[in-house]
């Protein structure tokens, strides 16, 4: 299977390998290796119904391992198993022989192994990427967009058998100076911390994380969008002193905005509410009560093009804290005034 351009996404093959569609070869590839190893970690135990089979689980990497070794692994029968699984992880540090090997195997590969081959530099110039781009399911990994982590949470604690309360899932994901394996590391935390209880809220993430849940992005966007100056300050006061990024939470505002104008755009397109609010939720993830309660009346106190104006305030902002020699907390003070201003005169 040829892959598409830059791969196919992540979210995709995890959801084809839980419904137990598994290819027999894979490419995983990218920046966020984290997320080939979640991928790995659902490949075994959807094969084997455990988190390893000491029989018909192989581990190689590149720099240490001899394409002979990895060919045998990959062409023997498994063992008292229907399949067996082949992890091939730095695969662009395999000397030339290695590579000529494997390149003859992907053309043709054994109909009982699962081969996954893991790079963070894949040149599909050449091979063993060149075979690998036309008959493996490739999927380029880069860090998840900003509205399938709270999914992606979720879905991490679920392994756990336990829950979490949408609005925690949000106050994780509202965190963008974290990876994915820190990400990993808090819901570990969180579901040892709530012990028997089935489900994290809100209170647990404060305790655990650290992330108020009266000081955060959450807070401080609502209280810009509903024009309450005084509150938003206050907030954005207290998420600076102990150490929050003001570029971090200009990523979140704007997103937070294009969140309001998609509501304004189609308002004023003279879209019905429930119409609305469905959308939100089926595109964006916003849950009825968040939409009812937070993100509709924020948009009523703005108009599309008061939102561009606000698009236009938060560049200026994120090119001033990058390079200009005025004090953060500055930057931040009067941008959180234009976006509570729109572009009113």
């Amino acid at each position: 299977m040829a892959r598409q351009e830059k791969g196919i996404p992540y979210q995709t093959v995890l959801k084809n390998i839980k419904k137990g569609d598994i290819g027999s070869t894979y490419l995983f590839y990218g920046d966020d290796l984290f997320l080939a190893d979640d991928l790995i970690d659902t490949i075994i135990f959807k094969v084997f119904n455990a988190e390893k089979d000491d029989f018909n689980l192989h581990i190689f990497y590149g720099k240490e391992s001899r394409g002979e070794d990895i060919l045998n692994a990959a062409m023997s029968f498994p063992i008292m198993a229907e399949k067996k699984v082949i992890i091939l992880k730095d695969i662009e540090q395999l000397d030339k022989n290695s590579v000529e090997s494997l390149t003859d195997y992907f053309k043709n590969p054994h109909d009982s192994t699962i081969f996954v081959a893991v790079s963070g530099k894949a040149d599909f110039r050449k091979n063993p990427f060149k075979i690998l781009e036309q008959k493996a399911v490739c999927v380029k990994l880069e860090k998840l967009n900003d509205r399938d982590i709270p999914d992606w949470i979720e879905a991490g604690v679920m392994q756990k058998e336990k829950k979490i309360e949408p609005r925690a899932a949000m106050l994780m994901a509202a965190r963008s100076d974290v990876s994915m394996r820190d990400l990993y590391n808090q819901i570990e935390k969180l579901c040892t911390y709530i012990g028997v209880r089935d489900t994290i809220n809100e209170e647990d993430i404060e305790s655990v994380i650290g992330i108020s849940r009266q000081y955060n992005i959450f807070e401080l966007s609502n209280a810009i969008g509903m024009k309450d100056a005084a509150r938003a300050i206050s907030i954005f006061n207290q998420m600076y002193y102990v150490g929050e990024q003001p570029v971090g939470m200009i990523v979140m505002l704007h997103r937070q905005f294009i969140l309001l104008w998609q509501i304004c755009d189609k308002r004023e397109a003279g879209r019905p509410f429930k119409e609305i609010e469905n959308y939100m939720m089926t595109n964006y993830r916003i849950y009825p009560n968040f939409f009812q309660n937070d993100y509709w009346p924020q948009a009523q106190n703005y108009s599309t093009s008061e939102i561009q104006s606000c698009f236009s305030y938060l560049l200026d902002a994120d090119v001033q804290l990058k390079s200009s020699s005025v004090k953060n907390d500055l930057i931040m003070q009067k941008l959180i005034f234009q976006l509570i201003r729109g572009n009113a005169t």
